[in-house]
């Protein structure tokens, strides 16, 4: 009987080690899976400042160009008033001499 009672304790501790041992390589196989993801997320990270360096790369590219676009229309515009004010006075010029001719 004992021995009977020996053997069942074993075989329940053979159970048990198996058990613990299940646990353990599932435990090791979560581990591994967890550092894949976190090493994923680091690459995603990674992508992410990549395309937010290029983003803000952009960004100034853009700012850039429309200030030489705003400068750009600011000069036509004030060539463009140059000119108008040059015919204006040139035109005046014209009509204030017609009006001295008729006097004359």
């Amino acid at each position: 009987m004992e021995l009977e009672n020996l053997n069942d304790e074993f075989k329940l501790v053979q159970t048990n080690i198996k058990v613990t041992d299940d646990e353990i390589k599932l435990a090791e196989r979560q581990k591994e899976q967890a550092e894949y993801q976190k090493q994923l997320a680091e690459i995603d990270m990674e992508i992410a400042k990549v395309k937010r360096r290029n983003a803000e790369r952009d960004k100034y590219t853009y700012e850039t160009r429309a200030l030489q676009i705003t400068q750009g229309i600011n000069e036509a515009k004030a060539f463009w008033a140059r000119a108008n004010q040059k015919w204006l006075d040139v035109i005046n010029e014209r009509l204030r001499q017609n009006k001295e001719n008729h006097r004359g």
